[in-house]
């Protein structure tokens, strides 16, 4: 997957984070759209989305973001783990810090909402999913342990959430 990712345009990914960024904005700043507990776990999962939803917001601004050099890509190439966010974290690291801000600013705006809260925990489940998923696919071949580690901080989280 990371050699898929790596080949995407930066425009292209631009756009993706530009599109994700403006979904998050309607999924979680309207007051019709958090889902009616059909199920006891509903709101759970809804919780657990946030990681999932900054996770991926993160992903997308690190490949726009990424540094396309094409000596550090033939060595990245070769390496078995290569990374499709370049050959350093520092892109990540700085696509995760703005998708968490972005969460803060979708927490600020929730609690402008009438029938709405802003949350911590809901800000700490978006913090696991924005760090959380560009770490797993920084070295493919840890992918299935931090994988694991994510989903237990994200429903730990979550749980929180739902809990306090």
């Amino acid at each position: 997957m990371s050699a898929r990712l790596a080949r995407l345009p930066r425009g292209a990914a631009a756009l993706l984070a530009l599109a994700w960024a403006a979904l998050i904005w309607w999924l979680l700043g309207g007051r019709g759209v958090t889902p009616e507990p059909w199920f006891w776990f509903m709101g759970y999962a809804y919780d657990l989305s946030h990681a999932a939803l900054f996770g991926a917001l993160a992903v997308w601004c690190a490949l726009a973001w990424r540094v396309d050099d094409e000596a550090a890509d033939t060595q990245a190439s070769r390496a078995d783990d290569a990374s499709p966010f370049g050959p350093t974290s520092a892109g990540w690291l700085a696509a995760a810090c703005a998708a968490l801000l972005y969460g803060g600013l979708m927490e600020w705006r929730q609690a402008a909402v009438p029938g709405r809260h802003a949350s911590w925990f809901d800000l700490a489940t978006d913090a696991v999913g924005a760090f959380g998923l560009p770490w797993v696919l920084s070295r493919p071949a840890d992918g299935a342990r931090r994988a694991a580690l994510v989903l237990l901080a994200a429903g730990l989280s979550a749980l929180a959430a739902r809990e306090l």
